[in-house]
């Protein structure tokens, strides 16, 4: 099972994990790098069974229209923990609580619907 990581950070080891518990023997192709449409992204490489991506929410969209119905869309959910502590917020000045984010689990794109207008 191939699949493709589209995003600007390394995969966790959660993250992994889970796509094994998922999808069994996998291979990652790692696409660290700035796609400015869907296209690019199937373009990137061959034989991709699974897409999981962290990406502009028309991007996003495009994509799982390009995609054939037999190929996975998935992406990162994470859950927002706090730690306990704070930190400066170096904008406001303040203190602000600090969270950590752990990876929760995938989900997989079943519908994908996005329009948006250019305001003035």
């Amino acid at each position: 099972m191939r699949i493709l990581w589209v995003s600007r950070h390394k995969m966790t080891a959660e993250q992994l994990d889970s796509l094994k518990k998922n999808y069994g023997d996998i291979e990652i192709i790692n696409a660290d790098r700035t796609f400015t449409n869907a296209q690019e992204i199937i373009d990137f490489t061959e034989n991709i069974d699974v897409y999981a991506v962290v990406l502009p929410t028309e991007i996003l969209v495009d994509l799982y229209k390009l995609l054939p119905a037999d190929k996975d869309l998935i992406i990162p959910y994470s859950k927002r923990i706090p730690t306990g502590k704070k930190v400066l917020n170096s904008s406001t000045g303040d203190y602000e609580a600090e969270y950590m984010f752990v990876h929760d689990c995938w989900k997989k794109v079943i519908c994908a619907e996005f329009e948006t207008e250019k305001l003035k």
